[in-house]
């Protein structure tokens, strides 16, 4: 299944493998507020995207997405841009400068744009919670 909300007060591990049934440890978790379980197919296809969001692979991504069952109002490809820059590793001392910059482009494009407020048109049902 998939957890929205993993934090350290949501998860703990048990280390004892007695009570284990041998596994040295296990995972706990406390809070199933924000769980989903997931059908196989729908497993590979969450993976995928998580996947490819973190190795940057586009191609990947879109597939994922397909997979599970979004649908687009516009190309998603107009905010790859801003995916690959949630995605990457910034210094603190650049983060000041880039929210700045990534304020000042949003209110650039929400000039320049018509797009529709809501862009996603389908949500797979297995991530309303």
């Amino acid at each position: 299944f998939f957890n929205a909300d993993p934090h350290p007060g949501n998860l703990h591990v048990s280390t004892d493998p007695e009570m284990n049934g041998g596994d040295v440890s296990v995972p706990i978790l406390l809070d199933f507020g924000l769980t989903k379980r997931f059908e196989p197919h729908m497993k590979i296809a969450f993976s995928r995207m998580v996947y490819s969001s973190s190795a940057m692979d586009v191609d990947g991504l879109l597939q994922g997405f397909k997979e599970m069952g979004f649908k687009f109002q516009t190309d998603p490809f107009q905010d790859m841009s801003n995916m690959q820059r949630v995605f990457k590793t910034v210094p603190k001392s650049k983060v000041k400068e880039d929210r700045a910059e990534a304020r000042r482009l949003a209110a650039a494009k929400e000039k320049k744009s018509a797009a529709p407020k809501r862009p996603v048109e389908a949500w797979p049902s297995e991530l309303i919670f």
